[in-house]
């Protein structure tokens, strides 16, 4: 995050309240839409770090829900100092530019005792061994990196993202037309680029995506044009890619190849630029692993899922399960099911390069929506026979939000009465017992037997009764459960 992001942060987390976006703006001297950037920013920010998270709300405005461990762990209280994640980020950097460092240089940017030292190694050590990079600290050496080319620039982008705002300063001020980011977000892009200009990139992106009728995510459109970059920048110093192998898939389709070509043709058109074929194939793959968040017709979605035509069906196939297993009509919630074509058609990509994308939301998820986790799962035999990769729980953590979502959806327009025998002290215990289970369900009545005839006037989808009601004729489906409602009957 840049200075006015972080403020924009810190401003919210001490309100607590929301604050809707044109305040925000006016507060700051900004605009809306830049005030949007940020909040989208601020979003992956937290959720990169998994501290908490902004909530948003149509007409309301946004709010941070940070707790106070997790905000004092965001100030540097609980991960290390300021300087030290400085110096941190510099010998990453300095590994990453030249491959090796020595002690001496070290010293000749930072004063550092034998104990701090050992522990910013610790730091470092771990985090080049996350993204599969050798490591090694030799006495009287110093310190050096061994990689393969993949895994050297899925391991810059992901620093990138994670010291973003310490390439501040490191190079003059850009202004960007066409990159969706303030002036402070883009020049510390160019930065992490080594000083590309990245604007005229941007640009033959958002040509094809125009042609194709889609617009990538924000933060799959950073991603795309920063590995665009990376292939042009390190196929230019000889550093050219070879591609793991990968099996293909049942569910492969041909949008991939389709797009790609479309972005190395515009790039050759419009820079100058040849592609070697290994580097075609890693744009192929940069473009396989953007999520696309939504399509201008559904003419350009009909036929993108046209050149995706197995995934369409393999989507169906996981809907029609989900369904099943929640006793929820699914198959027809056009939205979930465009969802799900769109996050299998990229964890497919992760799944088949060995990619995990960590889902900082999964310990909460399975605290709190273990039955939607467990739905989640049941896809894992499905997926696995049909795609032959193994699904990891963060990629199941992830649809089971999309499965939570729709059926929020689902029953936020369901409504039921109740009828209970048991009094009025139990009968107020059993309805919010079950609003408190499932709060998206509209009560909109009590009822005791004696009431059956109101109990058939009475204008809900079904109804929910302590007492069997066989015979009386209601249309409608009664579920019967104890006066208690414990899980089962949930």
């Amino acid at each position: 995050m840049n200075k006015r992001q972080s403020d924009l942060l810190k401003a919210l987390y001490k309100d607590r309240g929301f604050l809707t976006i044109s305040k925000i703006a006016e507060d700051i001297g900004v605009s809306v839409k830049t005030v949007r950037n940020d909040i989208s920013a601020i979003k992956d920010y937290l959720t990169q770090q998994g501290a908490g998270f902004l909530e948003t709300k149509p007409h309301i405005g946004v709010r941070a829900v940070i707790s106070e461990d997790e905000w004092a762990r965001l100030q540097g209280k609980d991960g290390g100092s300021d300087e030290e994640t400085e110096i941190v980020f510099f010998i990453i950097r300095h590994l990453m530019k030249n491959g090796t460092l020595t002690a001496q240089r070290l010293s000749e940017q930072y004063y550092i005792g034998r104990n701090q030292l050992d522990k910013i190694l610790g730091r470092v050590a771990e985090w080049f061994s996350e993204n599969r990079i050798l490591f090694d600290v030799r006495k009287g050496k110093g310190i050096s990196i061994s990689y393969s080319e993949f895994n050297y620039r899925m391991a810059q982008l992901k620093f990138y993202t994670e010291y973003a705002r310490h390439y501040a300063g490191l190079i003059t001020l850009r202004e960007a037309v066409y990159v969706p980011m303030s002036s402070e977000e883009y020049t510390c892009l160019c930065a992490a680029l080594d000083g590309f200009d990245a604007d005229s990139v941007e640009k033959i992106i958002i040509e094809t995506e125009d042609k194709f009728g889609f617009k990538f995510n924000y933060m799959s459109g950073r991603d795309l044009l920063f590995l665009i970059v990376q292939s042009m920048l390190r196929s230019r110093h000889g550093r050219e890619i070879e591609m793991p192998k990968v099996a293909p898939s049942a569910a492969d389709g041909i949008s991939d190849e389709i797009i790609a070509n479309d972005l190395l043709e515009g790039l050759s058109r419009g820079l100058n630029i040849r592609f070697s074929e290994s580097e075609k194939e890693f744009i192929r793959f940069a473009v396989s692993i953007s999520d696309i968040q939504e399509f201008k017709t559904e003419s350009a979605r009909h036929k993108y899922e046209i050149m995706n035509i197995e995934l369409c069906r393999l989507t169906v196939r996981a809907v029609n399960i989900i369904s099943d297993i929640a006793d929820i009509n699914l198959v027809e919630d056009s939205f979930f099911v465009h969802q799900m074509f769109l996050y299998f058609k990229t964890m497919i990509a992760r799944l088949k390069y060995g990619l995990v994308i960590s889902n900082s939301l999964l310990p909460q998820i399975k605290l709190k929506y273990p039955n939607t986790m467990a739905i989640a799962w049941s896809l894992e035999n499905m997926l696995e026979k049909e795609l032959k990769f193994e699904i990891n729980e963060h990629e199941v953590g992830f649809i089971a939000l999309y499965i939570g979502g729709a059926i929020e959806r689902k029953l936020s327009g369901i409504s039921a009465c109740i009828v209970c025998d048991y009094g009025i002290g139990i009968s107020r215990i059993l309805k919010e017992k079950i609003l408190r289970a499932i709060p998206e369900l509209k009560i909109t009545s009590v009822f005791s037997v004696r009431d059956i005839n109101r109990i058939k006037n009475e204008e809900c989808d079904f109804i929910i009764s302590t007492t069997p009601l066989d015979g009386y004729r209601l249309r409608r489906e009664v579920l019967t459960v104890r006066h208690l409602f414990d899980r089962e009957d949930l």
